[in-house]
């Protein structure tokens, strides 16, 4: 490497000049310090104005000296001062120092000022004040270091260390108006490094005040005197604090006004102001005011880390690893939480954090009273393992925010049409523009007040995940996959909404259950269906549940149900084992294997296989043509096929059975039935439900209470809600055919049968004792009028062709007539019957409401008269009576007792008893007190008979007689009789 020869000469000279520079330096510094050490210090006594001239120099303003003198220490002198006093600009002593100690530094030389490497000062008794006009003052010196007057304090930070040690600081604050508060064993050291300077302080305050204090100031500065380059930390640790008596002295941001603790503060100096306070807590008993209207915090106990912050952006105040215990509660977990706001923008963040317990605090944190309101409106719940929640303007909205969470358990109450919901958790990532969330629930609640009638749904697992963006007509949320259960419900769904401002939005939905509870239905059908179709479902769907159920709900929800085909909304449901109230009085379907399909406006059920009772219904179809309609309609279709006792259960259990007045009421019988049905049902008013059906009998047997029964029944009978009407219903009965006609006349149904008797069907209902006395047939007619008192029953015949040989009177030959008239008819509290036969014999009597046998008369050769007392009357006359036949043939009560006999009056030419004839016989007497008496005459016959009915004994009959002639027996075969 070569070097040219004018660089190489410059080098030289350099290092000539250099070299000379160092030793002319070198010989100075020797000759100063020769100076120091042989003529000042020897002398320093005697040069004491000259000292204090010096110092005044330096420190811009008059400084005094009483004594001074030194010694050398360590390659360096050091100096004592004694009586240091210090005045202010007019000339008034403002600081008095005892005594100083100050080991001189070398750089005074350089910088002509007097400049220590050490200050110490011992027993100091100082007073520091705060001026009204905000500088501080230590004596009458102002040590502002910004300020022009303020030599002192400049002069004190170009100093190396200065030391004062077992001093009495009192501390006067003029701008609070506070009281002096003296501190005692107070230890000062300032540590000064060309910019950076430390100071530290230990001091003992009053003790009901504080335990002692430690001060560790760290602070930086280009320029002393500027203000704005200062920056630094100050940092503060004190025990046992009673906040009440600090506020006098000690101004902070949100500053407790009640409590005591542990404080470790830290405050941020940046540009000579206050930027921010750090404070370790440990806290009691606290109560503090965060807003000038506000109302006081109030806390047991606080633990953790607080800050404020205030910077170009606004304020921060936040918690870090925070412990709180609300009065009368137990220390709670530790949590991050904060609140930033400047300007229009506002940040919450939070870690860890429960909103549960928090709610009482709200009236008294700072910010936007409609935001506060509305936060004690939500009464938000959960936990927020991570949140950053940002947005500008007084309240958050759609268009202004910005979210990250992570959150479980999280809850907020339904507030107006706002959706509410509980337990909650999963994470949420975006802003007002777009962003994604996964939700991983267990056992949550949702409530959707907009949209339906129920306050909430239960919901057992919530999987879902998805997104949201910005669209040019709104914003629009996306389902990706979604998988849900709950006490009524699984499935799965995916889609999306659009949100659209001043519209319903749209919505693109499908979701399928694989199981579904139909009694729930009603709970998920929206507002827009009409209140009375939802109780319908409600109180009409008894039973049912489906695994395949399909939503598709697509389209533009101002034109919800979509009528003109501008959209789709379907519910297609598999049903099974469904039981439907589908109008109350009407017996339920059951059993019920179908579809049930919500499509747009309509709901339509169709059935495959169900039933009423044991009647199979197949097929049967609900229709609902309007869901929306303010007068919903019903219309129910359907056919069945069953054994009959189920179609006469079907009758007394339905408002048919009304129509027939209970004609049906004791009906049995057997064999199959056929039933066509079709229902209109206003939802509204049930009560005006119209009705068309068919019920056919397919060669059934019926036995109605009380009469023979009916075979091979076959024929049709068409209904209405008010009215029957059958043609040519034809059966077997009493051992012929029958017709029946049924039509309804003003309302009231009657009944119109003919037919024929014959021998062997009356032997059959009356008793095998019939079998060889009657013979032949015989025509006969009635009539059934079903009035709302009750059955209005005429039965007619003339008995031509059927023979009779049975006991006296009743014996006839097959040709003779015998005009036959059976009638019952309502009466008050029962039923009046009455039956006549002829001139011969007639019969009328009065049944209880319960059938119960009450009264009547028993006739012979005219028309019997209801008597006035209970009991059976006996009276009439004819021209023979075989008793001994006719004993077991009176009829009895409906409970099988025997009838109660209540009085006698009858008159015989001639009496068969006990194989013998008796003649002119007359029979009169009453019943008193149970005994039945009778007057007993005749030919060769005079005495009285007593009757005793059975009761707790055995019934019995005496007898007394005056004259008793037995006439001979009867011959076998006996004689005839004649009716005529």
């Amino acid at each position: 490497m070569t070097v040219s020869p004018a660089l190489s000469l410059f080098l030289r000279r350099a290092s000539r000049w250099l070299a000379a520079l160092t030793a002319l330096a070198a010989a100075g510094f020797a000759t100063a310090v020769a100076l120091m050490f042989f003529w000042v210090l020897p002398n320093i006594s005697a040069h004491r104005d000259t000292v204090a001239d010096l110092m005044s120099r330096a420190l811009g303003q008059r400084v005094t000296l009483e004594a001074v003198s030194g010694v050398w220490q360590q390659a360096r002198p050091e100096f004592r001062l004694r009586g240091v006093r210090l005045y202010d600009q007019q000339g008034h002593p403002a600081l008095y120092l005892p005594e100083l100690e100050a080991a001189f530094a070398w750089r005074s030389l350089l910088f002509l000022e007097p400049r220590f490497t050490r200050i110490e000062l011992q027993g100091l008794v100082l007073g520091v004040r705060r001026a009204r006009d905000g500088h501080f003052y230590v004596g009458g010196i102002p040590i502002n270091p910004a300020a022009p007057d303020s030599g002192f304090s400049s002069w004190l930070l170009r100093q190396g260390q200065v030391h004062a040690g077992s001093a009495t600081l009192t501390w006067i604050d003029e701008v609070r108006d506070a009281p002096p508060l003296t501190l005692t064993a107070v230890d000062f050291t300032l540590t000064n490094v060309r910019w950076s300077h430390r100071l530290q302080l230990r001091a003992i305050p009053p003790a009901s005040l504080a335990r002692p204090v430690q001060i560790v100031a760290k602070l930086h500065a280009r320029q002393v005197d500027d203000l704005k380059s200062w920056n630094g930390t100050v940092d503060a640790n004190v025990a046992g604090v009673s906040f009440s008596r600090l506020a006098a002295w000690l101004a902070l941001p949100y500053q407790p006004q009640q409590g005591r603790g542990v404080l470790n503060m830290q405050f941020e100096v940046a540009r000579g102001a206050l930027a921010g306070v750090t404070a370790g807590l440990e806290l009691h008993d606290i109560e503090a005011k965060l807003g000038d209207d506000l109302p006081p915090v109030r806390l047991a106990q606080v633990r953790g880390q607080a800050q404020w912050q205030h910077g170009p952006d606004g304020y921060r105040v936040a918690f870090v690893n925070l412990r709180v215990a609300h009065p009368g509660a137990a220390l709670g977990a530790p949590f991050n939480a904060g609140l930033s706001w400047g300007g229009t923008s506002h940040e919450i963040t939070a870690q860890a954090f429960s909103l549960g317990g928090w709610q009482s605090l709200l009236p008294s944190l700072p910010m936007d009273a409609a935001l506060r309101a509305h936060l004690q409106a939500l009464q938000p719940q959960g936990r927020f393992d991570l949140l950053r929640f940002g947005w500008t303007g007084a309240q958050p909205g759609l268009d202004n925010f910005s979210m990250t969470a992570r959150f479980s358990g999280l809850g907020v109450a339904a507030v107006d049409n706002q959706p509410g919901l509980s337990n909650l958790s999963g994470r949420i990532e975006g802003d007002a523009r777009a962003g994604v969330f996964e939700i991983d629930s267990q056992q949550m609640t949702l409530g959707l007040p907009d949209l339906f009638r129920e306050p909430s749904f239960a919901i057992d697992s919530l999987h879902a995940r998805g997104k949201w963006q910005k669209t040019p007509r709104g914003r629009r949320l996306t389902v990706d996959d979604m998988a849900f259960s709950n006490p009524d419900m699984a499935g799965s769904a995916k889609g999306y909404y659009e949100l659209i401002p001043g519209q319903r939005g749209l919505v693109d939905l499908t979701a399928h259950l694989s199981r579904a509870d139909g009694t729930a239905v009603y709970r998920y059908l929206p507002k827009h269906i009409g209140d009375h179709t939802v109780e319908w479902v409600r109180r009409g769907v008894v039973a049912g549940r489906s695994n395949d159920v399909q939503l598709n709900l697509k389209g533009d929800l101002m034109r919800f149900p979509f009528d003109s085909g501008d959209g789709v909304f379907q519910v297609d449901a598999q049903v099974k084992d469904a039981v439907i109230d589908y109008v109350p009085g009407w017996p339920r379907i059951e059993g019920i294997q179908g579809r049930l399909l919500f499509r747009g406006r309509m709901m339509e059920v169709t059935s495959s296989q169900a039933r009423i009772y044991g009647v199979a219904l197949a097929p049967v179809k609900a229709v609902i043509p309007d869901l929306l309609h303010h007068d919903e309609q019903l219309h129910i279709d359907g056919q069945a096929n069953g054994p009959i006792q189920d179609f006469i259960r079907f009758a007394n259990t339905s408002p048919v059975g009304g129509r027939l007045h209970g004609f049906t009421a004791a009906l049995d019988g057997s064999g199959p039935m056929k039933l066509a049905l079709s229902l209109q049902v206003p939802l509204r008013r049930s009560h005006d439900t119209t009705l068309v059906g068919r019920l056919s009998f397919l060669g059934d047997t019926l036995l109605p209470p009380g009469l023979p029964r009916l075979d091979q029944t076959r024929g049709d009978i068409d209904f209405t809600g008010d009215s029957l009407a059958a043609k040519n219903i034809t059966a077997q009965f009493l051992g012929g055919p029958l017709r029946i006609d049924t039509q309804t006349r003003s309302g009231q149904v009657q009944i119109l049968a003919q037919g024929r008797a014959t021998a062997a069907g009356l032997t059959s209902w009356l008793g095998t004792a019939w079998k060889d006395q009657v013979s032949g047939q015989t025509a006969w007619r009635g009539q059934i009028d079903l009035e709302p008192a009750g059955e209005r029953v005429r039965i007619e015949s003339d008995l031509t062709g059927l023979g009779s040989s049975l006991p006296a009177p009743l014996a006839k030959a097959a040709t003779q007539p015998l005009p036959l008239v059976v009638t019952s008819q309502p009466q008050a509290n029962g039923q009046l019957h009455d039956v006549q036969l002829g001139r011969i014999v007639g019969a009328v009597w009065r049944s209880t409401a319960e059938g119960q046998f009450d009264r009547g008369e028993l006739r012979f050769g005219g028309r019997a008269v209801m008597p006035g007392e209970p009991g059976l009357r006996l009276a009439g006359n004819g021209r023979g009576l075989d008793i001994s036949g006719w004993m077991d043939l009176l009829p009895g009560g409906e409970s099988g007792e025997p009838l109660s006999l209540s009085a006698i009056d009858l008159s015989f030419d001639a009496l068969d008893l006990m194989g013998r004839r008796y003649q002119d016989i007359r029979l009169q007497g009453r019943n008193r007190s149970g005994l039945l008496r009778a007057q007993v005459s005749g030919t060769g016959l005079n005495g009285v008979l007593t009757y005793r009915p059975a009761g707790n004994q055995p019934a019995r009959i005496s007898a007394q007689f005056r004259q008793l002639t037995i006439p001979a027996r009867l011959p076998a075969a006996g004689p005839e009789w004649s009716t005529a």
